[in-house]
């Protein structure tokens, strides 16, 4: 399979830019191929350290996978139309990226995020780097609508029009927001067709659940109550790590007490988990933690993912 070595995710840092990474390293996955991974801040980074990051080769792994945020921090405007380079970046980091960028091969792969301006769309064209562009362009609502309708289709599922516009209605132009709410759509619906009535129900939802209603619902694996607490918790600023902290205790709590079968008056029946399910559970929510706090995923995403997936 061809591969790219360089890739500009050119316009808006949402959701859209780190689905696409996802799927490259997806691609290097199911080919076996390993690869480490590292997000470098261009605005904090000195250029020797950023160019010795580029040239030094991954020891144990296949490929090294750069993500270098921020990159338009290296480009100031030499009037109102053009960017100039300083000497150091012009003589050194660019001919580095656009010799990987030609390579057929190379142990790195790059990303760069840059904020779309027609200034810097007219820097890429000038430097012959545009052919390596991924246009994430903030857009318009039909713009929207049609990527969100074709994302839909590739993924197995019916989005009608009004489900679209109250997504846009609710969201507005952010796509983290949009790919949000379609996300968790997609896990309530049970004949893979996504409509406005569905939506309400899930966007604007008219209760507010205190924890331990979900804590209750997750227990006796109440699948939809669980994820509209969940999505109540989220939409009301529920910190994302005592949400989880809070599974984890409802989890050590069920290990501990799965085993007994003589339950006082009053207190609650464990028996509908199983010691090995409340193991695997558990296995699944620190590798979640985990994955939150060392990668740029979209942690509500995953963890309402977790509970809608658990009871199939």
């Amino acid at each position: 399979m061809k591969r790219n070595f360089l890739y500009i995710l050119f316009g808006e840092d949402d959701i859209r830019a780190e689905e696409f990474i996802q799927s490259v390293k997806g691609e290097l996955t199911n080919e076996g191929i390993s690869y480490e991974s590292e997000i470098i801040d261009c605005s904090e980074v000195e250029i020797f350290s950023l160019l010795e990051k580029i040239l030094t080769n991954p020891l144990f792994v296949n490929k090294k996978v750069l993500i270098l945020k921020n990159f338009s921090s290296l480009l100031a405007l030499e009037s109102e139309t053009d960017f100039i380079l300083n000497p150091e970046i012009k003589s050194t980091l660019l001919p580095l990226l656009k010799s990987i960028a030609g390579k057929k091969e190379s142990p790195v792969i790059i990303f760069i995020k840059l904020s779309y301006t027609k200034e810097a769309e007219s820097f890429l064209k000038k430097e012959g780097l545009i052919k390596y562009v991924i246009n994430l362009y903030q857009g318009k609502d039909w713009a929207i609508k049609k990527e969100l309708r074709e994302k839909a289709e590739r993924d197995g599922y019916l989005i009608d029009e009004g489900a679209l516009s109250l997504i846009l209605e609710y969201a507005g132009d952010d796509y983290t927001q949009i790919y949000q709410e379609y996300e968790k759509a997609k896990l309530y619906t049970q004949n893979r067709q996504i409509t406005r009535s569905l939506l309400e129900e899930i966007i604007s939802p008219t209760k507010r659940f205190p924890i331990q209603e979900l804590g209750r619902a997750f227990q006796h694996k109440d699948k939809k109550t669980a994820l509209l607490a969940l999505h109540s918790l989220f939409l009301y600023s529920g910190k994302l790590e005592n949400i989880i902290g809070y599974f984890a205790g409802i989890l050590f709590r069920l290990l501990t007490r799965s085993t007994r079968r003589d339950f006082a008056k009053g207190e609650e029946d464990y028996s509908l988990w199983e010691r090995k399910e409340i193991l695997a559970r558990l296995k699944e929510l620190t590798k979640i933690d985990k994955k939150i706090k060392t990668t740029s995923c979209d942690g509500e995403t995953l963890l309402f993912k977790w509970v809608a997936e658990i009871w199939k």
